[in-house]
């Protein structure tokens, strides 16, 4: 739904910018009074997203971005993937996009603990989602043990909210990358009845 502001509206005013990872909508307020008349409110139009165009979604697109390891990593990783799925309009379900996205920079900051993490999204033309992090540790000799676990958290979690799971060659400057593949259907919860609750942000960030 178009958000509604009393008055007049003089611009409207679209940012996409790394920094903020967000869509900032600005409505400057009017100079003089509304000639709406009283009582009745304008709506601001709807905004194309600059990831679509009159055909629909621009597939394919590709994302990459990376930060230090630290405690709030996590949590950077997931916004910066919640706008992006967003303005794409991804057809998949992006809770479980999300979800996926923060285990595996969370399993990175736990695991490994310094340098940097390095995340891209990637969304192909039949509308799967790719998501691949690398971290600077070292490879992965348990990743078999890993992805089988049966835990509300890590590897075995992705794997259980439908992720096609593997590792892949870590690009230059990276020990080791983990790639999940999701597909646009959207989650069929019967393939795992014992899905966990989401950890709160305040649990990553602490």
């Amino acid at each position: 739904m178009s958000p509604i502001v009393s008055g007049a509206i003089t611009h409207v005013t679209v940012r996409v910018g790394e920094e903020a990872d967000s869509l900032a909508l600005s409505v400057a307020a009017p100079d003089c009074p509304s000639s709406a008349p009283s009582g009745r409110t304008a709506s601001v139009p709807a905004l194309k997203s600059p990831l679509t165009d009159n055909d629909g979604p621009v597939r394919p697109q590709r994302w990459e971005r990376k930060w230090p390891i630290a405690s709030g990593t996590a949590r950077l990783a997931r916004l910066h993937a919640q706008t992006r799925l967003a303005m794409a309009a991804w057809a998949g379900d992006r809770t479980v996009a999300l979800r996926v996205v923060t285990e595996l920079v969370q399993n990175a900051v736990e695991h490994v603990g310094a340098g940097e993490v390095l995340l891209v999204l990637f969304l192909d033309e039949t509308e799967d989602l790719v998501v691949e992090v690398a971290d600077q540790g070292p490879e992965f000799a348990t990743f078999e043990r890993a992805i089988a676990a049966q835990k509300p958290t890590g590897l075995g979690l992705v794997r259980a909210l439908g992720g096609d799971v593997s590792l892949q060659v870590p690009p230059e400057g990276f020990g080791k990358s983990v790639r999940v593949v999701l597909h646009a259907s959207p989650f069929d919860a019967r393939r795992a009845p014992s899905l966990p609750v989401l950890r709160p942000c305040s649990a990553l960030d602490s």
